[in-house]
């Protein structure tokens, strides 16, 4: 894991991800249909510890609150304009947020589906 190593390292590779979500967005935005049908989320799948650990890096399993915590992002056809979380969210809440976006029931999933950001129906 390249965060635990080097904090540099793993700046190196979030802006590599952060220029092919670039080129993603580009190529959405220019198929006619895919531009106005399609709605992009991005989350990441942990979080990081609050400090930094002895070599300079972020490693995972402090318990903080910070390393509970995940960025989401979304934008698209589906994404209320204007909206603000107010509720606490989970990742827990994307299961059957995507199941309602894409008409799939989510049985088991314990989330609970976010019509406070997205539109569901």
């Amino acid at each position: 894991d390249v965060a635990m190593k080097d904090l540099y390292g793993y700046w190196d590779v979030l802006r590599r991800n952060d220029a092919e979500l670039a080129r993603l967005r580009r190529e959405l935005a220019a198929d006619p249909v895919l531009a106005t049908t399609t709605t992009l989320m991005v989350v990441g799948d942990l979080g990081r510890d609050a400090t930094q650990n002895a070599t300079g890096g972020y490693a995972r399993g402090d318990g903080s609150e910070a390393q509970r915590t995940v960025a989401f992002v979304a934008e698209g056809a589906a994404v209320r304009g204007g909206a603000v979380a107010r509720a606490p969210r989970a990742t827990i809440d994307l299961c059957p947020t995507i199941g309602r976006l894409l008409g799939v029931p989510t049985p088991h999933a314990t989330g609970r589906a976010r019509d406070d950001l997205f539109v569901l129906d």
